[in-house]
């Protein structure tokens, strides 16, 4: 009991102190502000406040208004960020709200977050703290970035330039972050940090909030004030940053202080004139307006359900007339309903990506419901890997498109091994019947060995591939159509194919390292005349390199070569298919570049935790060098 007793007193002491330091700080920031001052300034300051005109009182209540429209939106990005479900104005309401309040009582996060929790009833406590300390993190951050580019461009003597330079670096270290470790382990917790796209957009609110606060704080000057808006601006920033970081209640203390020292210029009574009257409009008028929101929660304030996201159906899959979209079996995607259409979309740091073609018939209305969600969860929309078909409806709504890659298709039924085109082919089937290779499509699974194999290629060349490609796992390949390449008793090889009834689409494909020449080709030729059989009339062997045609620009060629294997190109070649356009589409070239450049992450290393399986570009590397 005794030493409960003195844990419990240390951790009184403690909080305490901790509560009574932003006071001393700012009891002895206005002691220092007493010492600045000449004895009959504070005897001018109602002469000061009388001498502003009327129609700079109503700019002043005019620009508080601008600047707490974009703190309340602050909120609106983490409510998307964390899908709370809430909607953007409650959102934005209870963000504003939670600011005022706790700009008056300090406390910041505490105080934002039980404001928040009060006018939201939806929002639980721990979304609350999490938005709290979320808007409050990166508005620190924002704010750096502000600061920094207006001691460079307006040449402050309060700043030095490496100071200036330092804080756009932590700012510039936020994106980098953001998009190279998007997701954090903190306490054994997941936390994603905001995509790109969020982190600009708050940039945006952020010096909108600022100008128009440092605007309210300006009009309020007597006239014939000598001080130029930039340099009061910059002043606000560095002032706001100090009266946030000591935590005194309203900054008081700490703002008044750093006013005073760095505008010596300015008249004292008509500085503290202005001050008086911008914490009357900014900090008293706002917090009165939030007591009503406090008295009267928000009750209803759900999202609209008509782009709710719904958990993929295996049924629907297999009716489908790309079987690729098998892989969302795999990779967490979710169904978008557009009208008739309905998308398979995966979320990766910094995009909401719709895969391959829509189920059911494409409609140009799913371009807006696409760009709709995504700006819902502050990502950027894209289509990836989509059909000629679906790229002409995207340029009608006026969304950018690029050639990607070539899907290659065939026709089982009128498949041959005659002709020149297929002398390869020939040439590899005769190594690998010579070395006593053969091949099965039936029985059970011999799971235990395929992991081995499976196992022994990422030994070899490292993790697997994800997002838009299969990796192995027992449950997922058992739903596919596998050949089985054996050497004797020996598994030496197998493919997978994604099954609908319009197609199949080649999955996986391993072989062993040890593998006869031609092994790979055996089995996709054993697979093509089993389709035949079946009476299947399409074929898919997924994407290939796009040809790159001599009257595209150099980027474009460049472009599409990026990542893509030569030996994928000539082992798909082999079987003379038939080309068919994959497009990606994005609403701007910037959302286009940026999201293609996001999906070539999430597929090289995909977001959350996979199941290892080779990749097949890994694989046809090895294959078109035997």
């Amino acid at each position: 009991m005794p030493i409960k007793s003195n844990v419990s007193n240390a951790l009184a002491r403690a909080r305490v102190l901790r509560q009574s330091i932003p006071l001393a700080v700012g009891g002895l920031c206005l002691w220092l502000v007493m010492q600045q001052l000449e004895p009959t300034s504070l005897h001018s300051v109602p002469h000061a406040l009388r001498s502003v005109p009327l129609q700079n009182w109503s700019a002043a209540l005019l620009a508080t208004g601008i600047s707490f429209w974009a703190l309340g939106r602050y909120d609106v990005i983490f409510h998307r960020q964390f899908d709370t479900g809430i909607r953007a104005r409650p959102a934005a309401l209870s963000g504003a709200s939670a600011i005022a309040v706790a700009q008056v009582l300090g406390m910041g996060v505490v105080t934002g977050a039980l404001v928040r929790w009060r006018i939201l009833p939806g929002l639980s406590a721990f979304d609350a703290s999490k938005i709290a300390a979320a808007v409050a993190v990166s508005f620190l951050i924002c704010l750096a970035g502000l600061l920094g580019g207006a001691a460079l461009a307006w040449g402050t003597h309060l700043i030095p330039i490496w100071a200036a330079i330092a804080l756009i670096l932590v700012f510039m270290g936020a994106i980098a972050c953001s998009l190279m470790q998007p997701m954090l382990q903190i306490m054994g917790r997941q936390i994603s940090l905001p995509s790109v796209r969020a982190v600009m957009r708050m940039l945006l609110l952020s010096a909108i909030d600022t100008a128009a606060a440092a605007t309210a704080l300006y009009v309020l000057l007597p006239n014939g004030a000598t001080v130029d808006w930039s340099l009061l601006y910059t002043v606000y920033l560095l002032a706001l940053s100090g009266a946030l970081l000591s935590g005194t209640p309203g900054g008081a203390g700490p703002f008044e202080l750093i006013l005073i020292l760095a505008l010596p210029m300015m008249s004292e009574p008509d500085l503290l004139g202005a001050i008086i009257g911008f914490r009357l409009i900014y900090y008293a008028l706002p917090t009165v307006a939030a007591l009503f929101l406090l008295a009267l929660p928000i009750r209803d304030a759900a999202q609209d359900q008509r782009f709710k996201l719904s958990p993929v159906c295996p049924h629907k899959l297999a009716q489908s007339k790309r079987s690729e979209l098998g892989v969302c079996r795999q990779n967490q995607a979710q169904i978008l309903p557009a009208g008739n259409a309905q998308l398979a979309v995966v979320q990766s740091a910094q995009t909401l990506s719709a895969l391959f073609d829509p189920m059911g018939p494409p409609s140009r209305g799913m371009f807006r419901h696409l760009a709709h969600t995504a700006r819902q969860k502050n990502r950027f929309a894209l289509f990836y890997k989509c059909s000629a078909r679906s790229a002409a409806l995207g340029r009608r709504e006026g969304w950018r498109t690029i050639h990607i890659a070539d899907e290659a298709v065939l026709n089982p039924q009128v498949f041959s091994l005659e002709g020149r085109p297929y002398r390869q082919l020939r040439r590899k089937l005769t190594q690998a019947k010579s070395a006593g290779v053969d091949v099965s499509g039936k029985g059970p699974l011999p799971l235990r060995d395929m992991a081995d194999i499976d196992a022994q290629w990422q030994n070899q060349q490292g993790p697997a591939r994800g997002t838009s490609m299969g990796q192995f796992c027992h449950r997922y390949i058992a739903d596919q159509q596998v050949y089985i390449a054996r050497q004797g008793n020996v598994i030496v090889g197998y493919i997978s194919f994604h099954i609908s009834t319009s197609e199949l689409c080649l999955d996986l494909m391993r072989t062993r390292a040890d593998a006869p020449s031609g092994t790979m080709h055996l089995l996709v030729y054993h697979a093509i005349r089993h389709a035949a059989v079946a009476g299947r009339t399409r074929m898919s062997l997924a994407a290939m390199p796009r040809q790159v045609e001599t009257i595209s620009p150099a980027w474009a060629r460049t472009f599409a070569n990026v990542g893509q294997s030569q030996g994928l190109s000539q082992f798909k070649t082999a079987f003379a298919p038939k080309r068919e356009p994959l497009y990606a589409l994005a609403s701007n070239w910037f959302a286009l570049i940026f999201g293609l450049a996001d999906m070539a992450l999430a597929i090289r290393y995909p977001p959350m935790p996979r199941p290892h399986d080779h990749h097949e570009e890994k694989e046809f590397a090895r294959l078109g060098q035997t």
